[in-house]
Formats: structure tokens, C-alpha cells, sequence
């Protein structure tokens, strides 16, 4: 149940909280609390990742993929909607994520 189905892409923890994130060639994005092992936040994609990275505060995600760039809002626990996307930035070639 909170495994991937195949090789995982991505690979990426947050600095201010307890959490990383991975991405698979299953099409999810899985949020991971590494203090209490659970299974945070799922998303299903529709295209194949290519890469995931947290933001440092922990409260925002950027995934790649091969033509766009998908950036991804989390709200902290308590909130009733958790997770809403964010925005899409076209791009062409894209390889890799990375917050500066």
C-alpha cells in the first residue's frame, strides 16, 4: 500500500520538517513523514515524472516533467484540503527540479 509500483525517479527531503518526497515510474508523487513512517500526501500523475524536489520550508512541491513544470501547494495538518496544484509552467527538455 505505500510502496511503489516500479523504479523510483525522485528523491527529495525537506529542511525544516520531517518530510520527504518520491516520484515513480508508477505515475505517484508520495509525501513521507520519516519521524511516525506514514504515508502523508498521494498524488496520482498523468504523465511520467522525471523529477521531484521540496521546497526548503516544506510547504510546497516542483515536479518535472519532460514539457512542464508542476508546482504543488501543501497546507499543514488540520486543514481540511491538504494538497491543491498550484501552477504549470510550459517548458521544453526539462531534466531535473531545483528550488534556489
Amino acid at each position: 500500500m505505500f510502496n511503489h509500483n516500479g523504479k523510483i525517479l525522485g528523491l527529495s527531503s525537506s529542511t525544516s520538517k520531517p518530510l520527504f518526497v518520491t516520484c515513480s515510474v508508477d505515475r505517484m508523487v508520495k509525501v513521507w513523514n520519516y519521524y511516525t513512517n506514514q504515508l502523508v500526501h498521494t498524488f496520482q500523475m498523468n504523465e511520467d515524472p522525471i523529477s521531484v524536489q521540496f521546497h526548503p520550508s516544506g510547504l510546497h512541491l516542483g515536479i518535472a516533467f519532460s514539457d512542464k513544470l508542476v508546482l504543488i501547494n501543501l497546507y499543514p495538518e488540520g486543514i481540511e484540503n491538504k494538497k491543491r496544484s498550484g501552477r504549470e509552467i510550459q517548458t521544453k527538455n526539462l531534466t531535473c527540479v531545483s528550488f534556489s
